[in-house]
């Protein structure tokens, strides 16, 4: 069995596919829950925005992904909402956070 490398590409349409799943799953629901969802739907838009830059490198994304199992965004989500210690409207406190997260211990 040959080994699969993970290329940017295949990061990227990740990303891609995993925001669009992620709004339309939002979009389906109804106006009340999205508005008590606005916080963790900023960070999902803000993580996707900063991710969709050229802020990292393609090495980094590829680490994310692999370190994520293919879900960078609920991953950094997750990160961003139970540590709150950035601003995600900052992409220095975003790369911030994507670092500390490479670097943590699983």
């Amino acid at each position: 069995m040959k080994n699969e490398v993970t290329t940017i590409v295949t990061v990227k349409e990740a990303i891609e596919r995993e925001f669009e799943d992620y709004k339309a799953e939002q979009i389906a629901k109804g106006a009340e829950e999205v508005f008590c969802n606005a916080f963790r739907i900023n960070a999902w838009s803000s993580i996707y925005d900063f991710l969709d830059s050229n802020e990292l490198s393609d090495e980094t994304k590829i680490a994310l992904y692999e370190k994520c199992k293919g879900h960078i965004l609920s991953v950094l989500v997750d990160e961003y909402v139970y540590t709150e210690y950035c601003d995600i409207a900052q992409y220095s406190d975003l790369k911030e956070l994507v670092n500390n997260f490479l670097n943590d211990e699983e």
